[in-house]
């Protein structure tokens, strides 16, 4: 998704920083510099349908190495939207990380059940790099933090349902901020 994000050519509000490595580059590095910086007032949206043209997967895994900014609450890192708007899916970083999933019909207010706000209770906010990987297999969500700490957390989702593709996906940005 880096390359889709058009990171590499570094848009307006990104550039090179060192990453979690210092600097060293090793043969599965496509880029010369694999870790960016984003300004807070940086927006970078693809249409979801680009990076999941078969429809997104049941079961999937997110995989992420970051340095948050210290004393940062809660930012949306990535959020998913349908084409109403709706948010789907959001990975949240901070002084917690979180996954926000839904994938409920917003016009049928029964549908609030699968509407999940999954805290890990873990602080990242530390100014240090952290590797995170976050996946959803069933009804639930794991985390695995700096490659040790494993926290499962149970996740409400329609048996069978797919997120839906038909809007964007945005990073370091929250549609109703």
């Amino acid at each position: 998704m880096i390359e889709q994000f058009g990171m590499p050519t570094l848009p307006s509000g990104v550039s090179p920083t060192t990453g979690m490595c210092n600097g060293s580059r090793n043969q599965y590095q496509p880029h010369p510099e694999p870790a960016y910086s984003m300004n807070q007032d940086t927006v970078l949206s693809i249409p979801t349908i680009e990076s999941f043209p078969d429809g997104f997967p049941l079961d999937f895994s997110l995989l992420v190495t970051l340095r948050a900014s210290p004393n940062l609450e809660r930012a949306p890192l990535f959020a998913v939207y349908s084409s109403d708007s709706d948010e789907i899916l959001m990975l949240m970083v901070g002084r917690d990380v979180a996954l926000y999933y839904y994938d409920g019909n917003p016009e049928d207010d029964e549908q609030d059940q699968y509407q999940n706000m999954v805290s890990f209770g873990v602080n990242i906010d530390d100014g240090r790099w952290h590797r995170l990987g976050v996946s959803v297999k069933g009804n639930s969500v794991t985390l695995i933090l700096d490659c040790g700490t494993q926290i499962t957390r149970p996740l409400n989702r329609r048996p069978g349902v797919q997120l839906v593709t038909d809007g964007l996906i945005l990073t370091g940005v929250q549609l109703n901020e």
